[in-house]
């Protein structure tokens, strides 16, 4: 596992597959995890939101990033 995300503090995870051996090896949440690559830090979250509100916010998130940056 590598340090906390920045922008979420979710704990991120080098690649989807350590991402879901970690949800697989916690049996209490066997199947209500799904792994993402988050916009922000470029590594692997694990999350319980369905993937359509993640599209959302990951747009909300771009447009958010527009608007603060500057060209040089």
């Amino acid at each position: 596992m590598l340090p906390k995300c920045p922008a979420t503090n979710k704990s991120s995870y080098r690649g989807q597959r350590e991402a879901l051996r970690w949800a697989r090896g916690n049996q209490r949440y066997r199947s209500t995890f799904r792994a993402y690559r988050c916009p922000a830090c470029g590594h692997w979250h694990l999350t319980t939101q369905p993937r359509d509100r993640l599209i959302r916010l990951y747009r909300l998130f771009l447009r958010t990033q527009r608007h603060t940056w500057s060209p040089r």
